[in-house]
């Protein structure tokens, strides 16, 4: 802990220099102040009753006395200005880290309910962690700083108020402890049911999902579901909380009778002449301090610091080092020089994919089994079969997505696995059922397809023309500048889902991507455009590779190479007429699809 404790200090001096010295120096001061405000009332006192020759001089130590008073006495201002120049920093970093995690963290994790689990619960504890570095600098140096002036100040007089303070920290000590371990336990194994009621929740309350609940009649089934797991989770807090309440009450009434039991004992002191009145008066104003500072720091070291420190040892278990090496490995991370996709890029010749299998988190069977194929540079290739076949996790295996699969996949006789990530994801452009609406610019949609070309009005009109949407740029006053977002923006546009397919598309035929992958990439668009989509797919691919993902048979028929998949597997392979002639799987798709459209 004290290791963790100087971790942070040091990358908050690193971060934020000079606000950490100010707060430092502010914390010296005030301690000073406390403890000599007692020295000067015990001095006043002692003058006045005689006990100093030149009594008169009494009156400067009633003004040193005020002085004190005005600049120290209430610095909650201060202190506020100190909490938050700091902290926004800080907090900003925690954030930058989590992101740039989440950023590198493999796909596959996030079909894993506890990564899910343990990413949210981080997530939301960010705002406090990042607190702490301010809470080592003023609070708890200051409760330090005081308790040793105190403590050297009371020990000449009498040890003994020393001794019942350190008892009474040793129980607040362990009652702490104890419940902080508690707490931190009972958020982290209740995360799930957190997750669910903030799902059924966003269920019942977004746009997203407004339609559909609101017009059917369900939304009490949906609103006991978010009950049950509310209840859950409220029920173990309430537990809790019950528990700390009896327990801490205990506690707190020992802390009360403290300053009580100590005035007994110091009008005993007086009452057999072992300290004097003057003695006695300082004493007295030196035990409120002592306590003051010890249940602030036995508080902060065993509470609010010790949680603090918990879930930041979380936090950096989840990083996979500590937060100033990560920082390091950020920093380095954007001062590295950055070059055109272009330069980054050798050519593409072939891609093999060699007996791979992969099976998803908490699955009875892999989603694929044992997959050969080849992907030759120009070809069109085709994936075909029924929802759930695996054609789309074998796309994501193939563009590198997923990584913990059996086999492996050849990127020009290379093992992808020993290429840079980044460099190998510049070759694929990709098209997903689940596509991306941002809420940017129209423009801005289609240009993070090629984010080195984010200004380059030529390509963006250029993909906007290949996918066919220029008419509905020219519909909008502010053409590609338009803002896509009814509830983000007040003169915000909404496009419908064909549409926003079709800016999909055009993201991903920016740039110089070499290999397309398309996974059902006519699901929300009209049969006309579908129509006209199939027309003009080779004008769109202009030479570029492509591995076309589909139930429907159309995209098939354009495929130099089809590959028909059942349950994981790839069960036919060929051209349209060689899988005709099989009179297998393939051939009951077609007739089946085309006797539909003739009907």
């Amino acid at each position: 802990m004290l290791t963790r404790m100087k971790n942070v200090l040091s990358l908050t001096f690193r971060i934020s220099p000079g606000t950490s010295m100010i707060a430092v120096l502010y914390v010296l001061l005030m301690s000073g102040s406390v403890v000599l405000g007692q020295h000067i009332i015990r001095y006043i006192y002692e003058s006045v009753s005689g006990y100093h020759e030149g009594s008169a001089s009494w009156i400067l130590w009633v003004v040193v006395f005020f002085v004190n008073m005005t600049l120290f006495g209430n610095t909650d201002n201060i202190e506020n200005m100190l909490t938050t120049a700091a902290s926004r920093r800080v907090r900003a970093l925690y954030y930058k880290l989590f992101l740039f995690k989440i950023y590198r963290t493999k796909q596959d994790a996030f079909y894993r309910s506890k990564v899910l689990n343990e990413v949210q619960f981080i997530e939301g504890q960010l705002d406090q962690i990042s607190k702490t570095a301010l809470l080592l600098l003023t609070r708890l140096s200051m409760a330090l700083f005081t308790l040793v002036l105190t403590t050297a100040s009371m020990v000449v007089i009498d040890w003994f108020i020393i001794a019942a303070v350190i008892m009474m920290a040793v129980m607040i000590s362990l009652s702490n402890r104890y419940f902080t371990q508690k707490k931190i336990a009972l958020n982290c194994d209740h995360m799930s049911d957190e997750r669910r009621a903030n799902y059924f929740k966003s269920l019942l309350t977004t746009r997203e999902h407004a339609k559909e609940i609101h017009l059917s009649t369900n939304k009490a089934w949906f609103l006991n579901k978010w009950q049950d797991s509310f209840q859950n989770l409220y029920h173990a807090k309430l537990s809790f909380a019950a528990k700390s309440i009896i327990l801490g009450d205990c506690v707190r009434i020992i802390e009360a009778l403290f300053p009580y039991l100590c005035a007994l004992y110091l009008v005993y002191l007086l009452s057999v002449d072992m300290i004097s009145s003057g003695e006695a008066i300082f004493l007295t104003g030196l035990v409120g301090t002592l306590k003051w500072s010890v249940k602030q720091l036995i508080d902060l070291l065993t509470k609010d610091i010790y949680e603090k420190m918990e879930v930041i040892e979380k936090f950096e278990n989840f990083l996979g080092n500590t937060m100033a090496d990560c920082y390091e490995e950020l920093e380095h991370d954007q001062a590295a020089p950055k070059v055109s996709g272009e330069e980054r890029m050798e050519p593409f010749d072939e891609i093999i994919v060699d007996h791979v299998s992969y099976t998803y988190s908490n699955a009875d069977r892999p989603a694929v089994r044992d997959i050969s194929l080849k992907i030759k540079k120009g070809e069109i290739i085709s994936i075909l079969g029924y929802n759930g076949s695996g054609k789309t996790t074998l796309s994501k295996v193939i563009n590198g997505l997923l990584h913990d699969y059996e086999g492996r996949v050849l990127f020009n006789d290379k093992d992808i696995r020993d290429m840079d990530a980044e460099r190998y994801y510049q070759y694929f452009g990709n098209v997903y059922q689940d596509f991306a609406r941002y809420k940017m610019s129209f423009g801005e949609n289609i240009s993070v397809g090629d984010v080195e070309h984010l200004e380059d009005a030529a390509r963006i009109a250029e993909a906007i023309h290949i996918v066919n949407l220029d008419d509905v740029v020219e519909g909008f006053a502010n053409g590609t500048d338009t803002k896509l977002g009814k509830d983000l923006y007040a003169d915000g546009a909404d496009l419908s889902g064909g549409q926003w397919q079709r800016i999909a598309i055009a993201r991903a035929c920016m740039g110089p991507k070499e290999i397309l992958i398309f996974d059902e990439p006519t699901a929300a668009i009209d049969p006309w455009e579908e129509e006209n989509l199939l027309q003009n797919l080779r004008s769109i691919l202009n030479g570029r590779t492509a591995v076309l993902l589909s139930h429907r048979i159309g995209f098939a028929r354009l495929a130099d190479r089809i590959y028909m998949m059942q349950e994981g597997q790839i069960v036919e392979q060929g051209s349209h007429e060689e899988l005709l002639q099989m009179n297998g799987l393939y051939s009951q798709f077609f007739f089946a699809q085309q006797k539909l459209y003739q009907q």
